[in-house]
């Protein structure tokens, strides 16, 4: 007697024993509620029981949840050609296949990502992910499948091509399943002897691949209805009160989120802080020009040569530099670059007091004497000297 097995390629579709859900096609690109928003459809993919997900590019990109997933077991993941680390301590990334009855059918399921999705993921260096190519982890697993299970299931996460092109070259998968693009298929395609079914993203479509086995384990129909989540489909009530309040605590986080950012410009902007030359520029090129002609646009670079570098010059730094010890001036040569030199603000004061009033503190002979007294004064003369650096 023939068996039915109702494969369900969609989050939404409640109900049914899910196979295969692309997770990282519902993650939020907002960060503030990104997490949040994930641990939510993580729970609800575990409530509808899905059987096994595979990672592909946008999970490994969100690698420090998808990390947690990985280690939590809650849902099962495939990844037939990820590994982590190398050598003699290279290891598989999850289980390299999976077993499951579904419908009385039994099918093994391999995963696999394309190689221009995990060259493009954003995967830190510690993780220490390393790709096999496709053709060859399928060529190794199939031969132990075969022996196990009915049916051979693929979830790729390799483009509807590139996937036909392995499907051909390496004939053995009854059913793949392609994730990781927007389009749905209408109908199966059949790449050889093998099934395949496309059924989109985003969870806008609820990808049904109805298969009858035989005995032997032979398919002797397969059906796909890829559904469109629309407003003809009923929403569980269940799922929809806890969606709304996931959204809600999103809104809440965002608004948070906000908040922060609003408090933290305020502060920024109304704290005193040095622009450095270039921002002076913006509106005073004749001036910064004149500036740049004269030995205070150059005096960090005296500093050091006279000196013999940074390490030599900390009791000397404050006359080279722009806001030494002020708040929001100098710090180091690493932290602001930008204020070394004896710049515009040197003499006139922090450039957002000038922003903020359109005034400015007018250069007298009291700012001089800062730095040119005693040894360093030389034959300096206010009225003499004032000539060469005024630019009024």
């Amino acid at each position: 007697m023939a068996r039915r097995a109702t494969i369900v390629d969609s989050l939404e579709a409640a109900g049914i024993g899910v196979l295969h859900v692309d997770l990282g096609d519902f993650v939020s690109t907002q960060n503030v509620v990104k997490q949040q928003r994930t641990q939510y459809l993580w729970e609800e993919m575990t409530r509808l029981g899905v059987k096994a997900t595979t990672p592909g590019k946008r999970e490994l990109s969100e690698w420090r949840m998808l990390e947690d997933f990985l280690e939590s077991g809650e849902i099962p993941f495939v990844s037939s050609n990820l590994y982590r680390g190398t050598g003699e301590e290279k290891r598989p990334l999850t289980n390299r296949y999976l077993l499951e009855d579904v419908g009385g059918v039994r099918f093994g399921i391999v995963g696999l990502i394309g190689a221009a999705d995990f060259a493009r993921a954003r995967v830190p260096d510690d993780a220490e992910l390393s790709f096999q190519e496709p053709a060859e982890a399928l060529r190794e697993l199939l031969p132990e499948l075969e022996t196990k299970a009915e049916v051979v299931v693929l979830l790729s996460q390799i483009d509807r091509d590139a996937t036909a092109e392995l499907l051909h070259e390496v004939p053995g998968v009854d059913v793949a399943l392609i994730g990781n693009r927007a389009r749905a298929d209408d109908e199966i395609v059949m790449e050889g002897e093998t099934i395949t079914n496309q059924s989109g993203v985003r969870g806008q479509w609820a990808g049904i691949l109805s298969l009858i086995v035989d005995p032997t384990g032979h398919i002797v129909k397969g059906e796909a209805h890829n559904r469109p989540l629309d407003k003809l489909v009923a929403k569980d009530p269940d799922v929809l009160q806890r969606a709304q309040a996931a959204n809600e605590e999103s809104d809440r986080l965002r608004q948070e989120d906000l908040l922060a950012q609003k408090q933290e410009r305020a502060a920024r902007e109304g704290s005193t802080r040095y622009l450095g030359a270039e921002t002076c520029k913006r509106c005073h090129v004749s001036e910064y020009e004149q500036w740049k002609s004269t030995p205070h646009a150059n005096a960090f670079l005296t500093l050091k040569k006279d000196l013999g570098g940074m390490q030599d010059a900390d009791a000397c730094i404050g006359c080279h530099v722009t806001g030494f010890e002020a708040t929001g001036g100098w710090i180091n040569p690493n932290t602001n670059p930008d204020l070394r030199n004896v710049q515009c603000e040197a003499c006139h004061g922090p450039g957002t007091e000038h922003v903020r009033t359109g005034g400015g503190t007018r250069m007298g002979e009291a700012v001089c004497t800062t730095c040119h007294t005693g040894e360093f004064a030389k034959d300096w003369n206010y009225t003499k000297y004032y000539e060469l650096v005024r630019h009024d």
